[in-house]
């Protein structure tokens, strides 16, 4: 299992970290839950039905051996994931009774940033219809929809997006862009 540092973001105290083998009984039905409560009003019972039927904790042992799996928690406990590869974000989950409360920005942030070492292009993500607005608030930009059983949206990041390119402090408009940000194309830093 690759081992990552830990990171706490934020005052509200959600610390994100490398997933471990024993979270994934966790990670299954934190996955499951967001999945039920929050597309539910996007798609029908059937399509999220056919999206959960194979899973099961034992899917996420290979990712964490990767090290390709990260947690978000808050006071010991795991309340989101997520999941990035170079050029991509694969997943971002949160505990349907944590949304709105930065956690799934937190995950984001950390995702692009995964997401963005050793890759100088878009970084891109699939999403659920539900997920659209969360996205572009972030600065994701939805490229096309693709329907297999159901609508899903791919998203880009261009590199002139205002996310950090890592889990640096958010910079003040005077302080303007860091060298890194520059180099990439980005004119300014917003957090979700």
């Amino acid at each position: 299992m690759v081992s990552r540092p830990t990171i706490t973001m934020g005052p509200s105290s959600i610390v994100i970290r490398s997933a471990r083998f024993e979270d994934a009984p966790r990670l299954h039905e934190l996955h499951t839950a967001s999945v039920r409560a929050l597309c539910a009003g996007h798609y029908s019972a059937d399509v999220i039905d056919a999206w959960l039927s194979n899973r099961a904790p034992s899917g996420y042992l290979g990712p964490i051996e990767r090290g390709a799996l990260f947690v978000a928690e808050r006071h010991g406990r795991v309340i989101g994931f997520g999941e990035a590869r170079p050029g991509t974000v694969i997943a971002v989950y949160v505990d349907p009774a944590e949304i709105l409360q930065g956690v799934g920005c937190a995950i984001l942030r950390h995702a692009v940033a995964l997401a963005r070492s050793e890759h100088d292009g878009p970084v891109r993500l699939e999403a659920t219809l539900n997920a659209r607005d969360f996205y572009e608030r972030a600065g994701f930009r939805e490229i096309k929809r693709c329907k297999s059983d159901a609508v899903m949206l791919m998203f880009q990041w261009s590199l002139s997006s205002t996310l950090p390119a890592n889990n640096a402090v958010k910079r003040s408009a005077r302080q303007g862009p860091s060298p890194t940000a520059l180099r990439r194309g980005a004119a300014a830093y917003r957090v979700c």
